[in-house]
């Protein structure tokens, strides 16, 4: 049975995709070891859900448009730092302001969906964010710290109603997205 690695993300404005490369530009200035994610491949995830079968891949696109009918997501990009903490570095982020409560909605109505098609359900709060690289090694973090403390990331405000079904394959060169579906109100 042919296995798919999925998740649904929602999509940025043009201009705002554009402020979050400009600002991902000055970190990949800092000589750090990181591996940064591919400017096209910058993305809001609101679920991963991981390898999942063709036929339950063909259920769920049937009936995202139904949760996702009339939708509209407000939310502020603002502040960075890394996860899960500055003593143990792993994720650089930009963090995710849920404005109106739509994305954690959503977030919601997607596990819910999950728990009815047995897929994978989330095992920690929903945080959503952004991610920019993954931190390889320790040399010259301290620069990308101050960094980081010192030039946070400023407020920008997205109104999306665009959101996407991907498929996302593995390789040497980095992850490959391919779009499955996508829903705009």
């Amino acid at each position: 049975m042919e296995m798919i690695r999925t998740f649904l993300a929602v999509n940025f404005s043009d201009k705002n995709k554009k402020t979050i490369i400009e600002y991902k530009n000055k970190l990949e200035k800092i000589n750090v070891n990181v591996k940064w994610v591919e400017d096209d491949n910058i993305h809001l995830t609101l679920k991963f859900w991981g390898e999942i079968n063709f036929d339950k891949i063909e259920t769920v696109k049937s009936i995202l448009p139904e949760i996702f009918q009339n939708f509209s997501i407000q939310y502020s990009i603002k502040g960075s730092g890394v996860f899960p903490n500055y003593k143990n570095p792993r994720i650089i982020w930009l963090g995710i302001n849920d404005i109106n409560k739509n994305l954690l909605f959503y977030f919601n109505k997607l596990e819910e969906l999950s728990q009815k098609l047995n897929l994978k359900l989330e095992n920690r709060p929903f945080k959503p964010h952004l991610t920019l690289g993954r931190i390889k090694s320790n040399i010259n973090i301290n620069t990308l710290f101050t960094f980081l403390k010192n030039n946070p990331f400023k407020e920008i405000i997205e109104n999306t109603n665009k959101i996407t079904l991907y498929k996302s394959e593995l390789t040497k060169k980095g992850p490959i997205y391919t779009p499955l579906l996508e829903i705009t109100s």
